[in-house]
């Protein structure tokens, strides 16, 4: 559906950051990505960046906490976007 609304929680390990992130699909929709931690005890989120698919993209560097992490909401805008996949970097804190 168009409107539909997909979400990736990644866990990071403890002792990284997450800093760049970079979700492939079959179209280059902008502003289809939007980053944000997200505290596993309260639900509570935040945004960070917004960006286009297809582009490995720096991000506020998310710092793992007890319950904070990533969370990647796509917005594909097409019923017939293919998500292939997403690559988030991580670097020693």
């Amino acid at each position: 559906h168009g409107s539909v609304e997909l979400y990736a929680f990644v866990k990071i390990p403890d002792g990284y950051k997450a800093t760049h992130v970079g979700v492939q699909a079959s179209a280059s929709t902008s502003n289809a990505v939007v980053c944000k931690t997200f505290n596993y005890a309260t639900g509570a989120t935040t945004d960070l960046e917004t960006f286009d698919f297809n582009s490995n993209t720096d991000i506020t560097d998310v710092t793992v906490t007890t319950t904070n992490d990533l969370v990647i909401k796509l917005l594909p805008a097409s019923n017939v976007t293919i998500i292939y996949g997403a690559k988030v970097t991580i670097a020693s804190v």
